[in-house]
Protein backbone atom coordinates (compact mmCIF):
# COMPACT_ATOMS: atom_id res chain seq x y z
CA UNK A 1 0.00 0.00 0.00
CA UNK A 2 3.04 2.42 1.09
CA UNK A 3 4.36 1.78 -2.19
CA UNK A 4 1.53 1.83 -4.30
CA UNK A 5 0.91 5.66 -2.47
CA UNK A 6 4.17 6.68 -2.93
CA UNK A 7 3.98 5.89 -7.13
CA UNK A 8 0.90 7.96 -7.06
CA UNK A 9 2.72 11.07 -5.54
CA UNK A 10 5.74 10.63 -7.52
CA UNK A 11 3.29 10.66 -10.90
CA UNK A 12 1.19 14.00 -9.44
CA UNK A 13 4.81 15.57 -8.82
CA UNK A 14 5.87 14.62 -12.69
CA UNK A 15 2.14 15.93 -13.70
CA UNK A 16 2.14 19.19 -12.26
CA UNK A 17 1.46 19.20 -8.60
CA UNK A 18 3.59 20.42 -5.88
CA UNK A 19 5.60 23.63 -6.52
CA UNK A 20 4.52 26.14 -8.98
CA UNK A 21 8.00 27.15 -10.06
CA UNK A 22 9.02 26.53 -13.12
CA UNK A 23 12.85 25.58 -13.43
CA UNK A 24 15.07 26.75 -16.39
CA UNK A 25 15.33 25.07 -19.19
CA UNK A 26 18.35 23.79 -19.59
CA UNK A 27 19.66 23.56 -23.16
CA UNK A 28 22.31 21.64 -25.30
CA UNK A 29 23.30 20.71 -28.72
CA UNK A 30 21.07 17.67 -27.24
CA UNK A 31 17.25 19.65 -27.31
CA UNK A 32 17.57 19.97 -31.14
CA UNK A 33 16.64 23.84 -31.27
CA UNK A 34 18.92 24.69 -34.22
CA UNK A 35 16.37 25.81 -36.59
CA UNK A 36 13.36 27.83 -36.97
CA UNK A 37 11.17 24.71 -37.64
CA UNK A 38 12.81 22.56 -34.34
CA UNK A 39 12.63 25.80 -31.77
CA UNK A 40 12.21 25.09 -28.45
CA UNK A 41 8.71 26.23 -27.29
CA UNK A 42 8.77 28.05 -23.78
CA UNK A 43 5.08 28.14 -23.19
CA UNK A 44 4.60 25.70 -20.71
CA UNK A 45 7.64 27.64 -18.92
CA UNK A 46 6.67 31.27 -17.57
CA UNK A 47 5.11 31.78 -14.07
CA UNK A 48 5.38 35.25 -12.15
CA UNK A 49 7.67 33.66 -9.31
CA UNK A 50 10.35 36.19 -7.88
CA UNK A 51 13.94 36.24 -9.71
CA UNK A 52 16.20 38.09 -9.16
CA UNK A 53 17.55 38.23 -12.58
CA UNK A 54 14.64 39.61 -14.06
CA UNK A 55 14.68 43.16 -15.33
CA UNK A 56 17.57 45.55 -14.32
CA UNK A 57 18.91 47.20 -11.91
CA UNK A 58 16.40 49.50 -10.65
CA UNK A 59 12.94 47.76 -11.67
CA UNK A 60 12.41 43.68 -11.22
CA UNK A 61 9.49 42.54 -13.21
CA UNK A 62 9.62 39.13 -12.53
CA UNK A 63 6.34 39.24 -10.44
CA UNK A 64 4.12 41.25 -12.51
CA UNK A 65 5.79 40.05 -15.96
CA UNK A 66 5.24 36.27 -16.65
CA UNK A 67 8.40 34.68 -17.53
CA UNK A 68 11.00 31.87 -18.97
CA UNK A 69 14.09 31.29 -18.59
CA UNK A 70 16.50 28.62 -20.68
CA UNK A 71 20.47 28.32 -19.78
CA UNK A 72 22.33 27.31 -22.82
CA UNK A 73 25.45 25.59 -23.42
CA UNK A 74 26.86 25.20 -27.47
CA UNK A 75 28.57 22.25 -28.61
CA UNK A 76 28.73 22.93 -32.24
CA UNK A 77 28.33 25.91 -33.77
CA UNK A 78 24.87 26.97 -34.75
CA UNK A 79 21.89 29.20 -33.69
CA UNK A 80 19.92 28.70 -31.07
CA UNK A 81 15.93 28.76 -31.61
CA UNK A 82 12.71 29.52 -28.71
CA UNK A 83 9.46 30.08 -29.39
CA UNK A 84 6.47 31.18 -27.71
CA UNK A 85 3.29 32.70 -27.83
CA UNK A 86 1.09 35.34 -27.00
CA UNK A 87 -2.59 35.80 -26.45
CA UNK A 88 -3.15 39.85 -26.48
CA UNK A 89 -2.28 42.47 -28.95
CA UNK A 90 0.11 45.17 -28.47
CA UNK A 91 2.21 43.48 -25.48
CA UNK A 92 5.03 44.12 -24.25
CA UNK A 93 8.01 41.96 -24.13
CA UNK A 94 11.51 41.91 -23.15
CA UNK A 95 14.28 40.05 -24.51
CA UNK A 96 17.08 39.39 -21.94
CA UNK A 97 20.82 37.80 -22.53
CA UNK A 98 22.69 37.16 -18.77
CA UNK A 99 25.73 35.84 -18.27
CA UNK A 100 26.65 35.98 -22.02
CA UNK A 101 30.34 37.79 -21.75
CA UNK A 102 32.88 36.85 -21.56
CA UNK A 103 32.74 34.20 -23.94
CA UNK A 104 29.87 35.17 -25.87
CA UNK A 105 29.52 38.23 -27.44
CA UNK A 106 25.73 37.50 -27.94
CA UNK A 107 23.05 38.91 -30.76
CA UNK A 108 19.30 38.55 -30.50
CA UNK A 109 16.76 38.13 -33.17
CA UNK A 110 13.16 38.53 -33.14
CA UNK A 111 10.35 37.10 -35.37
CA UNK A 112 6.49 37.16 -35.87
CA UNK A 113 5.29 33.89 -36.65
CA UNK A 114 5.50 33.81 -40.61
CA UNK A 115 9.40 34.32 -39.90
CA UNK A 116 9.63 38.20 -40.47
CA UNK A 117 12.32 40.26 -38.46
CA UNK A 118 10.95 42.57 -36.54
CA UNK A 119 13.45 42.93 -33.61
CA UNK A 120 17.22 43.26 -33.53
CA UNK A 121 19.59 43.49 -30.13
CA UNK A 122 23.66 43.32 -30.26
CA UNK A 123 24.75 45.18 -26.98
CA UNK A 124 21.69 46.21 -24.55
CA UNK A 125 24.08 47.85 -22.13
CA UNK A 126 21.92 47.05 -19.56
CA UNK A 127 24.12 46.05 -16.55
CA UNK A 128 21.24 43.72 -14.22
CA UNK A 129 21.23 41.50 -11.53
CA UNK A 130 22.29 38.63 -14.11
CA UNK A 131 24.92 40.41 -16.51
CA UNK A 132 27.87 42.23 -15.46
CA UNK A 133 28.64 43.92 -18.96
CA UNK A 134 26.53 45.75 -21.08
CA UNK A 135 27.43 43.77 -24.45
CA UNK A 136 24.89 41.37 -22.86
CA UNK A 137 21.96 41.83 -25.24
CA UNK A 138 18.67 43.38 -24.31
CA UNK A 139 15.93 43.57 -26.52
CA UNK A 140 12.35 45.49 -25.61
CA UNK A 141 9.49 45.09 -28.11
CA UNK A 142 5.52 45.37 -28.47
CA UNK A 143 3.87 42.32 -29.88
CA UNK A 144 1.40 43.66 -32.01
CA UNK A 145 -0.27 40.66 -32.89
CA UNK A 146 -1.40 38.03 -30.97
CA UNK A 147 -0.02 34.25 -31.87
CA UNK A 148 3.19 32.61 -31.91
CA UNK A 149 6.85 34.53 -31.86
CA UNK A 150 9.84 33.07 -32.56
CA UNK A 151 13.59 34.23 -30.81
CA UNK A 152 16.85 33.56 -32.16
CA UNK A 153 20.10 33.57 -30.15
CA UNK A 154 23.81 34.36 -32.45
CA UNK A 155 26.58 36.38 -31.78
CA UNK A 156 28.11 39.59 -33.08
CA UNK A 157 27.68 40.13 -35.43
CA UNK A 158 24.54 38.14 -36.42
CA UNK A 159 26.62 34.72 -37.04
CA UNK A 160 26.55 31.32 -35.27
CA UNK A 161 27.30 30.67 -32.16
CA UNK A 162 30.83 28.86 -31.45
CA UNK A 163 31.26 25.57 -29.68
CA UNK A 164 31.77 26.36 -25.28
CA UNK A 165 29.89 29.48 -25.71
CA UNK A 166 27.19 29.47 -22.66
CA UNK A 167 24.25 31.99 -21.57
CA UNK A 168 20.58 32.44 -20.00
CA UNK A 169 17.89 33.83 -21.92
CA UNK A 170 15.21 35.67 -20.50
CA UNK A 171 11.82 36.04 -22.23
CA UNK A 172 9.50 38.50 -20.28
CA UNK A 173 5.59 39.09 -21.64
CA UNK A 174 3.23 41.71 -20.08
CA UNK A 175 0.40 38.89 -19.83
CA UNK A 176 0.91 34.98 -20.98
CA UNK A 177 -2.37 32.71 -21.67
CA UNK A 178 -1.49 29.81 -23.49
CA UNK A 179 -0.77 25.89 -23.59
CA UNK A 180 0.72 26.09 -20.45
CA UNK A 181 -2.72 25.94 -19.02
CA UNK A 182 -4.09 22.94 -20.83
CA UNK A 183 -2.18 19.97 -19.11
CA UNK A 184 -3.11 20.69 -15.58
CA UNK A 185 -6.54 19.75 -15.94
CA UNK A 186 -5.70 16.33 -17.39
CA UNK A 187 -2.97 15.99 -14.96
CA UNK A 188 -5.77 16.40 -12.11
CA UNK A 189 -8.27 14.20 -13.81
CA UNK A 190 -5.28 11.57 -14.43
CA UNK A 191 -4.41 11.82 -10.45
CA UNK A 192 -8.06 11.61 -9.99
CA UNK A 193 -9.05 8.47 -11.40
CA UNK A 194 -5.77 6.95 -10.25
CA UNK A 195 -6.39 7.22 -6.55
CA UNK A 196 -10.04 6.48 -7.20
CA UNK A 197 -8.92 3.20 -8.49
CA UNK A 198 -6.69 2.84 -6.00
CA UNK A 199 -9.43 3.40 -3.09
CA UNK A 200 -11.93 1.60 -4.93
CA UNK A 201 -9.50 -1.64 -4.90
CA UNK A 202 -8.52 -1.12 -0.94
CA UNK A 203 -12.11 -1.33 -0.28
CA UNK A 204 -12.65 -4.63 -2.01
CA UNK A 205 -10.07 -6.22 -0.23
CA UNK A 206 -10.99 -4.89 3.06
CA UNK A 207 -14.77 -5.82 2.75
CA UNK A 208 -13.76 -9.47 2.00
CA UNK A 209 -14.27 -11.89 4.97
CA UNK A 210 -10.87 -13.78 6.01
CA UNK A 211 -13.12 -16.95 5.55
CA UNK A 212 -14.00 -16.28 2.18
CA UNK A 213 -10.46 -16.27 1.14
Amino acid sequence: MKKQICSLVLCSAMLGFGSAEAATVAVSDATGNGSMATALNLDSNFDKNFDANIGDPFTNISTTFFHASASATTGTSGRDWYSFTTSQANQQAYFDIDNGMYDLDSWVNLYDSVGTLIGVNDDGGVADAGSAHGFDSFLSAVLTNPGLYFVSVAQYPNQDLSPGQDYTLHVSLADHVGPSAVPVPAAVWLFGSAFAGLMSSRRKKMSVSPLAA
